[in-house]
């Protein structure tokens, strides 16, 4: 008895362990459901839109932020751990969730499993009918193989497909959503590793050489003296020369550019290139792969705080015709002009020594000689006509006075050489159009500083065009020293005292030279801001949204249909449905056309249940007997 009692303590025991094994299991089994199910990578693709659009609203389109917005976002947000685990889960969830349908999808072109009973060609929400084929089951086939792309038969049952590319367009929508999401990932993972470089700076002044990028010790914070870390790389950029061209009459940068030599000390080759926004150069390394190189910004560089630059006139030696202008120093091979040609001098005074060279080779010598200097000239400024109110006609582009109030005041004044005339600019008296124009003169830069008339005479009244009746107050100003700057008074036609300056003309010729380099004197230096990336997985972003775009093409572009058919060789009638892909446009038109063709024009025999389908189906098939006959036994 005491054994019994054991024995059926252990059975219940062992009933209770295998239970919770079974609800465990189909707690796993539910879990598991639950987790492919569509429902979940929709709240999965949700929870990422949420996030994205957070961090996108909270911190990349947050002007408060300033230059931090961008690597706060990406810090924070999108290249998190727990945004890339999001991202890994929904890939997942994709893949299982959509697995039987990619398999479907990819294996439609040779199904065989089409078989369907008798009551799919009764029920459904394409057309479906039975028809009388005079010619039997090869002419079933036989219409079938004209009219589709694939077509099947096993028995008395038929298969058919066309468009089949559209079954294909999900799945490689799907594939191409996977491409962007795994290389989202990698480059997270990348960057993780310190395996790739999103923020970095190279920063030199003019004539100097560096193998240091800046980045950011804080990803999420923009580089400063105390956020930054040096990052060496295997290679030796140096900044020959920054060309900055302006604007006419504007101080505001119209294109600014940066020529840069970059040399491998592994295997001593020598690149020169002209970097701008358009344009950047890629640098391959050995720790972070292919870095590449844009112009990001400059700064002018305080007088005093380096060693100033020079200007040097190139010019061909016997036409005197000028090759352009380079701004170098010691040492520094320079761009002149725009223009394949590079400049380097031993020194900054007359009788130093320079050479030419060619871009495309930057160590063969192409010209040589000697600087010479300079020839002083004499600059003066004379006003000539005056506007109370400018503006420009639309017709002519002509400035003209459009009223007699002081509106827009602006004074045109003619710029004179050794006492001839060379150029007339227009100065405004509107501080604000004052400071975006400025005289197109390389050693001055004027300005017009005040208006004076009699006292107790309406401006209104006076002549400002008669000498005498007014005097304009202008300020001159040195273009390499805005400190030397003098304000001189002057009337209607008075030209004013003489300032000297080094005249651009043609340098004497070289010996031994077919080109001529004169000095013009010191210039602005500046530092060349470049930015610094290498992005590795930017090609498979871009290729996963073409996949995705192609796929959707696919989708839209074709129209799948799928006919199924079951034939009755004793009533020799057909049972027939045309399917198409679930959220197509209906095939109603079509499978009118199928049913004529097949039925030759005859009758069809109405479905069992004749409720389910769309009675216009019947009345647009010919009718000759003009009756419709008692529906066919299916059995």
């Amino acid at each position: 008895m005491q054994d019994a009692e054991i024995v059926k303590k252990d059975t219940s025991s062992g009933g209770a362990v295998v239970g919770v094994i079974a609800a465990l299991d189909r707690m796993i089994l539910k879990g598991w459901r639950v987790f492919v199910s569509l429902k979940f990578g929709i709240f999965l693709l949700a929870a990422i839109g949420v996030a994205s659009i957070y961090g996108t609203m909270s911190y990349a389109s947050n002007a408060a932020l300033g230059d931090n917005a961008i690597p706060m976002a990406r810090s924070m947000y999108f290249e998190s751990k727990w945004f890339v685990m999001l991202l890994l889960v929904f890939a997942l969830n994709l893949i299982l969730s959509t697995w039987h349908v990619t398999v479907m999808s990819f294996t439609i072109w040779w199904k065989r499993d089409f078989r369907r009973d008798s009551d799919y060609y009764t029920h459904g929400s394409g057309p479906r009918a039975t028809v009388s084929v005079p010619g039997g089951a090869t002419e079933v086939e036989s219409v079938l193989r004209k009219k589709f792309t694939r077509v099947h038969r096993d028995g008395t049952a038929f298969f058919a497909q066309r468009g089949i590319l559209s079954r294909l367009g999900p799945t490689i929508v799907h594939i191409g959503i996977l491409t962007v999401i795994f290389s989202v990932v990698a480059k997270a993972f990348l960057i993780w590793e310190g395996k790739i470089m999103t923020e970095g700076r190279f920063l030199a002044a003019e004539g100097e050489m560096s193998p240091i990028v800046h980045q950011p010790l804080a990803i999420e914070q923009q580089i400063t003296d105390a956020n930054r870390i040096e990052t060496p790389i295997d290679v030796w950029v140096k900044v020959l020369d920054f060309d900055e061209i302006k604007h006419p009459n504007s101080e505001v940068p119209a294109y600014f550019s940066s020529l840069v030599e970059v040399r491998d000390p592994r295997t001593q080759e020598v690149t020169v290139a002209q970097l701008d926004m358009n344009h950047s150069l890629k640098i391959p390394t050995s720790k972070f792969g292919v870095l590449e190189f844009h112009q990001a910004g400059y700064q002018k560089i305080e007088d005093g705080a380096m060693p100033p630059r020079y200007n040097f006139d190139v010019r061909d030696a016997q036409t005197g015709e000028r090759i352009g202008i380079a701004d170098g120093s010691k040492g520094d091979r320079v761009r002149v002009g725009d223009t394949k040609y590079m400049l380097e001098v031993d020194g900054e005074s007359a009788g130093a020594g320079w050479r030419l060279y060619d871009m495309a080779a930057p160590e063969k010598v192409i010209g040589e000689g000697t600087l010479t200097a300079g020839e002083k000239t004499n600059f003066q400024v004379r006003p000539a006509e005056f506007f109370s109110d400018f503006q420009i006609d639309e017709k002519t582009n002509k400035p003209y006075n459009a009223s007699n109030m002081l509106t827009n005041a602006a004074l045109r004044v003619e710029i004179l050489e050794d006492g001839k005339l060379t150029q007339s600019e227009v100065l405004f008296f509107d501080r604000q159009l004052s400071e975006l124009t400025s005289t197109n003169h390389p050693a001055f830069k004027l300005a017009l500083e005040d208006l004076k008339i009699p006292q107790n005479q309406d401006s209104a009244s006076v002549d400002w065009n008669k000498p005498g009746a007014a005097m304009f107050s202008v300020r001159v100003s040195n273009v390499k020293n805005a400190s030397e700057s003098e304000v001189i008074d002057l009337f209607m036609g008075q030209s004013s005292h003489a300032f000297a300056f080094n005249k651009l003309e043609a340098p004497a010729p070289a010996a031994g030279s077919g080109y001529a380099v004169r000095l013009l004197g010191p210039t602005a230096r500046y530092t060349t801001v470049l930015s610094v990336v290498n992005e590795p997985t930017v090609r498979y972003t871009a290729l996963g949204v073409f996949i995705t775009v192609f796929g959707a093409l696919l989708t839209f572009a074709f129209r799948y249909r799928a006919f199924y058919g079951l034939w009755d060789e004793g009533a020799q009638t057909l049972r027939m449905a045309l399917v198409p892909r679930w959220g197509q446009s209906p095939v109603k038109k079509e499978f009118d056309e199928l049913v004529a063709l097949l039925s030759h024009g005859g009758t069809i025999a109405a479905p069992e249940n004749a409720s389910t389908i769309d009675k216009e189906t019947f009345a647009q098939v010919p009718d000759t007997a003009n009756t419709i006959p008692t529906p066919v036994d299916a059995g």
